[in-house]
C-alpha cells in the first residue's frame, strides 16, 4: 500500500512538473503579441490594425513591415494607452484605426497615420517629434524642441497630407518621411523639412 501511494506521489509529481516545463517553454517562444512588454500598446498591434483598415485610404506605409520599422525606429512614439484618443501616442493609432474599421475611415485613418492627422497630437507635435528623430547629426534642424515649436508657429497647416511641395507643415513632414526611407538622400530632405525650405522645395 505504501508503495502504491508513493508511486502515485511521484507520477502525479511528475506530471506536475512537466506541465510547469511546458508552460514555461511555451511562454518563452511564443510571448504576448505586445511587443513593448506588459500592456503598453506596440507598433505590431499599430501596424496590424492600420494596414488592415487603412491600406488603400491612407497609404502611408508599404506594407506591415514597413509600418513596424518606421514606427520603431523613425518614429518612435511613445506607448500611450489604449484608450488615448488624442496624443501622438500609439495606443491614439490604434484607437483611430479600430474606429475607422466601422465609422469614417477616411477621417479616423488620417488619424490614425504617420502625421497624427492633428489628432493623434497636433502638427507641430508631430513636425517636431519626427524632425528630432530622423533629422539628427549633421542633417539637424533644430538645437532643441522649444526652437522647433517657435518656428513650427508661423509655419501653414493646411495643405494636405503627402504633399511633395508648397509653403506647409504637411509638405515638410512629407520629406522629413522621405530622409528616413532614402537614407543617400536624407541631407536634402532634411533642408526641404526646415522652416526655410532647402531651395524652396516647401515654400511659396
Amino acid at each position: 500500500m505504501i508503495r502504491r501511494t508513493t508511486a502515485i506521489f511521484f507520477s502525479s509529481a511528475l506530471v506536475l512538473f512537466m506541465a510547469a516545463g511546458c508552460t514555461t517553454f511555451f511562454d518563452s517562444e511564443f510571448p504576448d503579441d505586445d511587443d513593448e512588454g506588459g500592456d503598453a500598446p506596440g507598433c505590431s498591434a499599430y501596424c496590424a490594425e492600420f494596414v488592415d483598415t487603412c491600406s488603400g485610404i491612407e497609404d502611408d506605409y508599404s506594407g506591415f513591415a514597413d509600418c513596424v520599422d518606421f514606427c520603431t525606429n523613425a518614429a518612435q512614439w511613445d506607448a500611450g494607452s489604449f484608450d488615448d484618443v488624442g496624443n501622438n501616442t500609439v495606443g491614439c493609432r490604434i484607437y483611430h484605426a479600430q474606429f475607422a474599421a466601422s465609422e469614417a475611415p477616411q477621417v479616423h485613418c488620417y488619424h490614425a497615420g504617420i502625421t497624427g492627422g492633428d489628432v493623434c497630437g497636433n502638427w507641430c507635435a508631430n513636425y517636431c517629434h519626427l524632425a528630432e528623430s530622423i533629422c539628427t547629426g549633421e542633417n539637424a534642424i533644430f538645437d532643441n524642441a522649444e526652437q522647433c515649436f517657435t518656428a513650427c508657429r508661423d509655419i501653414d497647416d493646411t495643405g494636405t497630407s503627402g504633399d511633395t511641395s508648397g509653403d506647409t507643415i504637411q509638405c515638410r513632414m512629407y520629406h522629413l518621411t522621405a530622409a528616413y526611407r532614402s537614407p543617400g538622400a536624407s541631407a536634402g530632405h532634411c533642408g526641404h523639412a526646415s522652416p526655410v525650405s532647402l531651395s524652396g522645395v516647401c515654400g511659396d
